[in-house]
């Protein structure tokens, strides 16, 4: 996590010569925490679009254009984040997922079946922290230093099985649609043969990227 410039993100491109496949992260700043009234929203839409079978599988895995991937809020650094894991095409990829959720969006349409799965996938990462007594109880002292109350899964599981197909494109619109905008923070690590095809994609939709050979000390360079 870095320090932005004005009102500026930071795009850059680091060359990794002994990698045949690029890698990704996208950031974008939000402040939807552990107690946030839309936490279970956010989870359960990164849940529902990145499950297997689910719309990211389909468009980015199913293809080939990356073999992992992930969606995820990070309460801890205020940020959702995307990522690509050894992508074949990390361009290609990312155009697929800004496509995929401004899609979304635009149709304003979820499948029920698929939000019925990513339900059970969601509550069962709650549940099984509390399988073991030990486990129990690193859980509860875990919530007890984020501040929230001992009956607080208790109280998800119940909000995972009522929320609601429009609350889950509220925050598709609401926090993941400007994740895949002008307005993220990139990071791409490729080979140099990929260099000007990702750096030329994302130019394209108005991402443009920065090669940078010392990324540690670009990052470094920021805060002074």
């Amino acid at each position: 996590h870095y320090k932005r410039k004005e009102a500026g993100v930071q795009r850059i491109l680091k060359i990794v010569p002994t990698d045949e496949s690029s890698y990704l992260f996208l950031t974008y700043p939000i402040d939807v925490s552990f107690s946030h009234p839309d936490y279970i929203a956010v989870a359960l839409f990164a849940e529902y679009v990145g499950q297997l079978e689910g719309p990211f599988w389909k468009q980015i895995r199913g293809p080939g254009f990356a073999y992992s991937y992930s969606l995820f809020n990070s309460p801890a650094t205020g940020s959702i984040v995307f990522y690509l894991g050894r992508a074949t095409n990390a361009s290609k990829a990312y155009l697929v997922a800004k496509e995929t959720i401004d899609g979304i969006v635009k149709l304003s349409e979820l499948d029920n079946t698929q939000i019925e799965t990513a339900k059970g996938a969601l509550a069962y990462n709650f549940i099984e922290k509390y399988e073991t007594p030990s486990s129990s109880a690193h859980t509860n002292i875990t919530n007890l230093h984020r501040g929230l109350p001992l009956n607080h899964d208790t109280v998800v599981l119940t909000q995972i099985v009522n929320i609601t197909p429009a609350e889950l494109l509220d925050a598709c619109r609401k926090y993941y649609q400007p994740l895949f905008t002008a307005s993220a923070s990139v990071i791409v690590c490729c080979p140099d043969n990929k260099k000007d095809e990702i750096c030329r994609d994302m130019e394209g939709i108005g991402l443009k990227i920065g090669v940078v050979d010392d990324v540690e000390g670009y990052i470094k360079s920021l805060d002074q």
